[in-house]
C-alpha cells in the first residue's frame, strides 16, 4: 500500500478546509512512514499528538462552519467526528499502556476512514456552503 496521499477528487471547494485536508493526509502519511518501525513511545506519542490536536482543530472548523450555516446533516456529522476522535483517543491510551503497535494496517485504515468521510460526508455540507457563498 502507498503512503497516503491527498488527491482531487477530495476538494470541497472550501479553501481552509482543503488546505486543512491537505494537512490531515501529510499527518497520516508521517504516522505510515513511522509504522512498524523502531520509534519509542514517547516519539510515537507525540505524532499521535499532532494527529488528535489537528483533528480537534480540523473538525472544530468544520462543525462551527455547519452550525453557522445551518447545515441540516450537522448532527450526523459531528457524530462521525466524534466517533474518529474515540477511535484515536484509544489507540492513544492503547500505545501509552504498551497495548497497540503503530502499524501500516492502522495508518491505513485511519485513512480510508478520511477518504471515505470527505467522499460520503463532506461532499455534502461542501456544496450545501459553496450555494451559501463559502469558498
Amino acid at each position: 500500500m502507498l503512503p497516503p496521499d491527498w488527491k482531487e477528487p477530495y476538494r470541497v471547494n472550501i479553501h481552509v478546509l482543503d488546505e486543512q485536508h491537505k494537512k490531515f493526509f501529510d499527518i497520516l502519511a508521517n504516522l505510515y512512514g513511522a509504522a512498524g518501525k523502531e520509534y519509542d513511545a514517547t516519539f510515537l506519542g507525540i505524532r499521535l499528538m499532532e494527529l488528535s490536536v489537528f483533528i480537534g482543530m480540523h473538525f472544530d472548523t468544520e462543525e462551527l462552519m455547519m452550525s453557522e450555516y445551518h447545515y441540516p446533516g450537522y448532527e450526523e456529522h459531528r457524530k462521525e467526528h466524534e466517533l474518529f476522535r474515540e477511535k484515536i483517543a484509544d489507540f492513544q491510551e492503547d500505545l501509552k499502556m504498551g497495548k497497540a503497535a503503530l502499524s501500516v494496517k492502522t495508518v491505513s485504515a485511519w485513512t480510508e476512514w478520511l477518504e471515505h468521510h470527505i467522499t460520503n460526508f463532506d461532499k455534502k455540507y461542501s456544496s450545501f456552503l459553496n450555494g451559501k457563498g463559502i469558498h
